[in-house]
């Protein structure tokens, strides 16, 4: 979060309070939404982006009203599909095969082609493909089930395929990026980390390496869900 966005959300937090205050009194409408806002607003200053902070100051106040998205003013959090998720780690640790064609393969921890070329058997089915819910071939499916097993997480860390992408992935933190925390985390999750983050990292990497470390990165639920 930068700096401009972390000063709105401290404007946005003050909203929350004000907000909940005048819940407690049964002042709430959409009159007295508007009014707090343009509070807020009023003192923010010259050096913050007001669109931002109307924004922040909106999601906290849906958040008050709708926690439970029941009337979907964000979207909810989801797991990737075995296919995005198989292609992201591929394609983040710099091993996925841009050929567009071609013949089906077998899903192996060694094949570099997306997913969606994978062979699909109707009388087996792939364990990874079958791990995250991937629908059986052999009957019709409405939608995919969405499943959270522990099985999935020893896929993580014990898992051919994560082993050989958090190999390719350090090798590709440490060439392209020199070995930089900054870099991992602007190629995995697209933001800088923070300052907590940076010193966790720093102190797993003398106890370990890079190699381990992508792998952890690699199963994150930063990495494996969608906000």
């Amino acid at each position: 979060m930068s700096a401009r966005l972390e000063h709105a959300a401290r404007f946005a937090e003050r909203l929350r309070r004000r907000v909940h205050r005048a819940e407690r009194e049964r002042a709430y409408d959409g009159v007295e939404r508007r009014r707090l806002k343009r509070q807020i607003l009023s003192g923010a200053g010259d050096d913050i982006d007001v669109e931002i902070i109307a924004a922040v100051c909106s999601l906290a106040a849906n958040d008050i009203i709708d926690a439970a998205n029941k009337w979907y003013w964000r979207a909810n959090r989801e797991r990737l599909d075995v296919e995005a998720l198989r292609d992201s780690m591929l394609f983040v640790a710099g091993t996925l095969e841009p050929k567009i064609g071609g013949e089906s393969e077998e899903l192996t921890a060694g094949c570099r082609r997306r997913t969606v070329y994978g062979r699909v058997s109707r009388f087996k089915l792939n364990e990874t493909l079958q791990l995250f819910d991937f629908p059986s071939p052999s009957t019709t499916s409405e939608k995919r089930d969405v499943t959270h097993v522990p099985l999935q997480r020893l896929f993580f860390l014990n898992g051919e395929l994560v082993a050989k992408q958090s190999a390719a992935l350090a090798d590709r933190i440490e060439k392209e990026g020199g070995g930089s925390i900054e870099f991992a985390y602007s190629l995995l999750f697209q933001r800088k980390p923070t300052d907590e983050e940076r010193r966790l990292n720093l102190e797993f990497l003398r106890d370990g390496g890079w190699k381990q470390l992508a792998q952890v990165l690699l199963s994150s639920n930063e990495f494996l869900f969608v906000d």
